[in-house]
């Protein structure tokens, strides 16, 4: 009996912890449209009822470091007399990144459901033959699909693959040079929602420059590939091919297409027209999308299935992400004004004035550095471009943002606790460190040298 109730009161637990999960996002689009200070003070109160059920079940690092920036926050933000207005103000700042990385993943249910994702199969089944055709498919794939199915494209592909025999390097390079563009310019990242959120740029003017270099990022990727990869990583088995005919499958790959470029031109399309945050339409596209499929649904069984094992599965494990964005939002909040911030700005400052090239390679050394020795992402970007005043660097917020988005993108490759690099070197069931700095890093440093220029060249001829 003390069993089955211990097991009841842990289900009853998570039931709870799922409905203030949920209850914070929406309560986030709600503020949006009714400002009123009680709806921030609720949405105060259930942030923290998140944070507190997700730290009990974080990662040890991360309970550690996101207990140690609240805790830094709060003081802070005492010391320096915001009161509580300004604590409240700190925990609920990440909301908007939040509700985007809590939602998106439910754009992934119609797809499923309408078995799009089962005609995968074909595409990469066409070039298993051909290595070289296919890590070029591969890195397409991620780069055409990863903006809207996320991290789970991957999983997806592998899926595929997994009948096959295939060099474990092919796949380590293709997934993470791949979904390395992924993290550089998609509105339904939380990298480009995190940067583009803090600069307040509007995501048309940041596609401008991203989409150009994620582009040459990929035509990089399969560069070096053809011109590096040795016999041992081009040798595949063939295993069983998929049955489903391959008109059926290309029907079902333009649909997904479409369905892909549909939910990119609608973020467009309202960001222009109603001029609300980036994080906010991709947020209510990720409500709206599976609503609508589920309204005209004739599996709405299966689909009610999907809903489930999102709710029990996928939320639940978000906690890592969920006390670092929370915790770090109430520590960069708390910097402002203080002198550790002032001396943040004047060191970039500095460094600018010196040499624009200069402030672009400590940037991002800087950020790679960080990441690869075990910190968070946040962890940096948070102080530091809270404190860049991009006029006074002598530049845009496109330019800045471009700047962390590539540090970001780099260091998703080579980082041992970035969610792309652990998902990729435990499916290929190779060490992080080998499938991000040993398998990848002429990738890391051609992209970096690469990625210098073009900003460089963005800042002095484009702007």
């Amino acid at each position: 009996m003390n069993g089955g109730d211990g097991m009841e009161e842990s289900r009853q637990h998570m039931t709870f912890k799922t409905f203030c999960i949920l209850a914070m996002c929406i309560l986030y689009i709600f503020s949006f449209f009714l400002p009123y200070p009680f709806i921030r003070i609720i949405l105060a109160i259930i942030t923290i009822l998140v944070f507190i059920y997700s730290c009990y079940q974080a990662k040890p690092f991360f309970k550690v470091i996101s207990l140690l920036m609240l805790s830094a926050g709060f003081c802070l933000t005492i010391i320096t007399g915001k009161g509580l207005e300004g604590i409240q103000a700190g925990i609920i700042s990440n909301v908007p990144l939040l509700t985007l990385i809590i939602l998106v993943p439910l754009i992934a249910i119609p797809l499923k459901v309408g078995r799009y994702l089962q005609a995968c199969h074909y595409y990469i089944e066409k070039f298993i033959s051909k290595p070289k055709l296919l890590f070029a498919n591969l890195t397409t794939f991620l780069f055409l699909f990863g903006p809207v199915l996320n991290i789970g494209t991957i999983r997806l592909l592998d899926d595929v693959v997994q009948k096959f025999t295939i060099s474990p390097k092919l796949l380590a390079k293709g997934y993470l040079t791949g979904f390395s563009t992924v993290v550089l310019w998609s509105p339904y990242f939380a990298s480009v929602g995190l940067v583009t959120h803090y600069l307040h740029i509007s995501i048309v003017s940041y596609f401008a420059i991203s989409i150009p270099f994620a582009i040459l990022q990929l035509i990089v990727a399969n560069f070096l590939f053809q011109f590096t990869a040795r016999n041992q990583d081009l040798q595949i088995e063939q295993g069983p091919i998929h049955s489903i005919t391959s008109s059926h499958d290309r029907k079902k790959i333009w649909g997904l297409l479409i369905i892909v470029f549909t939910l990119m031109c609608s973020v467009l399309f309202l960001e222009r027209l109603t001029h609300w945050p980036m994080l906010l339409l991709v947020s209510i596209i990720s409500l709206l999308f599976p609503l609508g499929w589920i309204i005209f649904s004739k599996r709405k069984r299966l689909f009610a299935q999907h809903l489930f094992q999102f709710r029990n599965q996928s939320l639940l494990q978000m906690d890592n992400e969920i006390v670092m964005f929370i915790s770090a939002g109430l520590f960069g909040a708390s910097l402002t004004g203080t002198d550790f911030a002032e001396t943040i700005g004047n060191m970039m400052n500095t460094i600018s004035s010196v040499s624009f090239l200069l402030f672009i390679l400590v940037t991002i050394l800087s950020f790679i550095t960080l990441t690869l020795i075990g910190f968070h992402p946040i962890i940096f970007v948070i102080p530091v471009i809270s404190q860049v005043d991009p006029i006074v660097i002598g530049t845009t917020p496109e330019v800045v943002a471009i700047i962390f988005m590539l540090s970001w993108s780099l260091s998703a490759v080579i980082s041992p606790i970035n969610p792309l690099n652990i998902l990729v070197s435990s499916l290929v069931k190779k060490k992080s460190s080998v499938v991000g700095l040993k398998w990848n890093g002429k990738f890391v440093i051609t992209i970096l040298l690469i990625g210098i220029l073009y900003i460089y060249f963005v800042q002095n001829v484009l702007v």
